[in-house]
C-alpha cells in the first residue's frame, strides 16, 4: 500500500468512500498514487452510464452541475437547430467518454483531499470535521428515488396520454379521427389531406400532385429555387418517393420552400415540425409555421391552426382564434372546419367571442408571400 494509504486510517478512508465498493475504490487509488500526481486513466463503467447521477450519488457536486448543464444545453439548442444540436451532442458524447475514463481519478483527487484536510487538522478542529462528514461517503437514498421516478414516469406515460385524449374526445368528438398518439405518447394530428394545395382555389398545385412526379427533374428545379419542386422533393424524401428516404434532406427542403413565402412550403414544415419528421418535435413551430400559412389563405393550415388554438397545443387555448380560423377555413368549403365552427357556436363559444371573431372574419383579407 502507498505512503499515503499506509498513514490513513482505514476507517476514514471507509467513511470517505462508503462501504459501498470500499474495495474496488481503495485498488484504484493505491494504483493512482503509485503513479504520482495528475489524473490517470481507470474507466468506470457506472461514471459513464449514469455521468451526473453517479457524480452526485459520490457527492461530487461539482461535476454534477456540469453534466446538467451539458445535458439542458443540448436540449434547447437542438430544439432550435436539429444539425448544431447534433454537433452539441457529439461533444457531450465525448465529455461522457472522458469522464468515464477518469472518473476513479477525479474522484481519488476529492476523496484524497478531505481525508488529507481531515488528519492535517488532528481531527480537532469541529468544523473541518463536520465538513468531512457532511462532504463524504454516497447519498445512499439516491438509487431509490431514482429508481422510483423511472416507475412513475412509466406509469405517467401510459396513463396521461389516454387521460388526456380520453378528455379531448369527450370535449370535442369530432376530433376523434383527426387526433392519434404517436410512437413517443405524445399526441400529433393525422397528415394532412393528400389533396393540399388543391383545397384551396387560390394556391397552385405541385407536380407531385398531377402524377407527372420524376425525382431528377424535381430535385433539379427545386436547386435553381422552384418553391413548389421543393415541396415535391421534401415529399418524396419522406416516402422515399423515387429515390432513397432520407427525412434530414425533407425537412431542409421543406424548410427551404417554407422561407421563399410559400404557403403550402410553410404548412408542410408546420407539418413536419408537428409530427417531429427529420428534425426535434416542436408544438411552437409548427403553429408558428401554420400562422405564416393561413395568414396567405392556405385552408389547411387555418383548420390546423384552429385545432391548435382549440387544444392549446403550441399556443395558449383561445376559442375566439380557434372559431376564427375555423370561420374562414368552413369559407372555403372545408368539412372539417364547417363541424367544428359548428360545434363551437353549440356549446363551447359565448357570443361575445362569436360576434367579434365573426367581424375579423368578414374583414379579413389574406397576405401576400411572407
Amino acid at each position: 500500500m502507498s505512503e499515503h494509504l499506509q498513514q490513513v486510517p482505514l476507517g476514514l478512508y471507509e467513511t470517505a468512500i462508503g462501504k459501498n465498493r470500499l474495495a474496488y475504490y481503495l485498488e484504484k487509488f493505491l494504483a493512482f498514487d503509485k503513479k504520482g500526481d495528475g489524473l490517470h486513466a481507470g474507466w468506470n463503467w457506472s461514471a459513464f452510464a449514469f455521468t451526473g447521477f453517479w457524480a452526485l450519488y459520490r457527492r461530487m457536486y461539482g461535476w454534477f452541475f456540469i453534466w446538467w448543464i451539458a445535458t439542458t444545453a443540448v436540449g434547447a439548442v437542438g430544439k432550435r437547430d436539429a444539425n448544431v444540436g447534433a454537433l452539441v451532442g457529439f461533444l457531450c458524447l465525448l465529455f461522457w467518454i472522458w469522464f468515464g475514463t477518469y472518473a476513479n481519478a477525479l474522484y481519488h483527487r476529492k476523496v484524497k483531499r478531505r481525508v488529507t484536510e481531515l488528519i492535517e487538522t488532528g481531527q480537532s478542529d469541529p468544523a473541518v470535521a463536520t465538513r468531512f462528514q457532511s462532504g463524504t461517503g454516497v447519498i445512499s437514498w439516491l438509487p431509490k428515488l431514482l429508481g422510483g421516478l423511472v416507475v412513475v414516469g412509466i406509469l405517467a406515460a401510459i396513463a396521461i396520454p389516454a387521460l388526456h385524449k380520453a378528455g379531448i374526445q369527450k370535449e370535442h368528438p369530432e376530433l376523434a379521427s383527426e387526433i392519434s398518439t404517436s410512437s413517443s405518447g405524445k399526441f400529433v394530428f393525422d397528415k394532412p389531406s393528400a389533396k393540399g394545395a388543391s383545397e384551396n382555389p387560390t394556391e397552385k398545385m405541385s407536380v407531385q400532385q398531377t402524377n407527372l412526379f420524376k425525382f431528377p427533374d424535381a430535385l433539379k428545379a427545386a436547386e435553381s429555387g422552384n418553391s413548389y419542386s421543393q415541396i415535391d422533393v421534401s415529399v418524396a424524401y419522406e416516402f422515399g418517393s423515387n429515390t432513397g428516404k432520407d427525412l434530414a434532406q425533407a425537412f431542409l427542403w421543406a424548410r427551404r420552400a417554407a422561407s421563399s413565402g410559400n404557403a403550402d412550403g410553410q404548412a408542410r414544415l408546420a407539418y413536419l415540425y408537428e409530427q417531429g419528421i427529420g428534425t426535434s418535435k416542436d408544438d411552437l413551430l409548427a403553429a408558428e409555421w401554420y400562422q405564416k400559412s393561413a395568414e396567405q389563405g392556405h385552408v389547411s393550415a387555418q383548420f390546423r391552426l384552429g385545432l391548435m388554438y382549440s387544444l392549446g397545443v403550441g399556443v395558449p387555448k383561445d376559442k375566439q382564434r380557434a372559431y376564427f380560423w375555423f370561420l374562414l377555413a368552413s369559407a372555403q368549403g372545408k368539412v372539417e372546419a364547417i363541424d367544428m365552427r359548428d360545434t363551437m357556436e353549440a356549446s363551447s363559444i359565448t357570443s361575445k367571442q362569436r360576434t367579434a371573431a365573426q367581424a375579423a372574419a368578414r374583414v379579413w383579407k389574406p397576405q401576400s408571400n411572407r
